[in-house]
């Protein structure tokens, strides 16, 4: 354990140091997040906590491990969602840009690196489900629902990077003996750059002089590196985890997005059509505060996260798990679309 606390210590302190860094001179690079009719904060916010984070974890990637190729491939795909999603964050690109560019991640992340969708389990009970041809396509899928999953929950202080803590954590507890040296580190990494974020997020005086948003830069760096791992821990004989226990390390951000577009598309709107429809939102309708709705929202991940974790040490059927998850989502969703009903029934009570 001792050889990773001058890594981790560094990660830790290199990540509040080049935050402190980029607040300055987010103005002279035009990341500056303004007000408006779907952004309800107060002034202007700099948007360099997404650059903050994967600054750090790149260079702590490649201080204090041992280079591997799917390690590589990870952080060098995730540096290209990242300066997307700084142009992104500087210009506005259409959501059909992002989209294609997800992909592309996806489709090079199982080609070039070889971390690619390979099997689904037995989730139906049948026999394991071999993808085939459609191995690289699903990753890119895979991938590019993550990056928009996780990107959708950045609508309230702290929400996007906690939930990318969560999930980080489930998946370093859930392999930890398993992992390399190397991997163990690089996820202890990404959840000391989004804990030193926070900081920064919550404005916590005396140590952030400044809020700070990750912007889509963060949020689309959390969501592919998240799917990257989340798929190179299910499909190596290596590792213990099916690729149903991973998915409830990432159901809540799934949850939301899949309601979400449902909502909409019910609507009659687009599915990437944005408003304040989000779970985040909904608990605020329903009389939580923000800080309130947060951690309900976390707890609830954690809770889902845990469920997955003993699920899987106790050997349930992928059939039975897939099961479980399946009908909380039915659950979670009917709830979803009752809010407004709900919101009524309370107010009554």
């Amino acid at each position: 354990m001792f050889e990773y606390v001058l890594p981790i210590s560094f990660s830790l302190a290199f990540s509040y140091i080049i935050i402190r860094i980029l607040i300055p001179i987010a103005p002279k690079l035009g990341l500056i997040d303004i007000p408006g009719a779907r952004k309800k904060h107060n002034g202007n916010i700099p948007l360099v906590g997404g650059l903050g984070i994967y600054t750090s974890v790149f260079l702590c990637t490649m201080l204090f491990t041992e280079l591997q190729i799917q390690l590589l491939s990870i952080i060098a795909l995730g540096g290209i969602l990242t300066i997307i999603g700084t142009l992104d964050d500087k210009l506005g690109l259409s959501p059909r840009l992002r989209l294609v560019i997800q992909f592309f991640a996806g489709f090079l992340l199982a080609y070039s690196a070889g971390i690619e969708l390979k099997s689904l389990g037995d989730i139906f009970g049948l026999g394991i489900i071999e993808l085939g041809i459609l191995s690289i396509p699903l990753t890119a899928i895979g991938v590019a629902a993550l990056a928009n999953a996780y990107n959708m929950t950045d609508g309230i202080d702290g929400l996007a990077a906690s939930l990318g803590i969560v999930a980080f954590s489930f998946m370093l507890i859930a392999e930890y003996s398993n992992l390399y040296p190397s991997e163990r580190l690089v996820l202890s990494f990404y959840i000391c750059s989004l804990a030193i974020y926070l900081i920064f997020n919550f404005a916590i005086k005396p140590f952030a002089p400044s809020k700070v948003f990750m912007g889509d830069a963060g949020s689309m760096f959390i969501g592919f590196s998240i799917a990257a791992f989340a798929i190179h821990l299910t499909q190596s004989e290596r590792f213990e985890l099916k690729p149903v226990n991973v998915i409830w390390f990432v159901s809540v951000p799934l949850f939301d997005m899949i309601a979400t577009m449902i909502r909409r598309m019910r609507k009659g709107q687009s599915p990437f059509y944005p408003d304040r429809t989000h779970l985040h939102h909904l608990l605020m309708h329903l009389g939580l505060s923000p800080k309130g709705s947060l951690a309900a929202i976390i707890l609830f991940s954690i809770s889902c996260s845990t469920l997955g974790l003993v699920l899987n040490n106790f050997e349930t059927t992928e059939f039975v798990n897939f099961l479980c998850f399946t009908m909380l989502f039915a659950l979670y969703l009917v709830c979803i679309l009752k809010a407004w009903k709900l919101k009524k029934l309370l107010h009554k009570l």
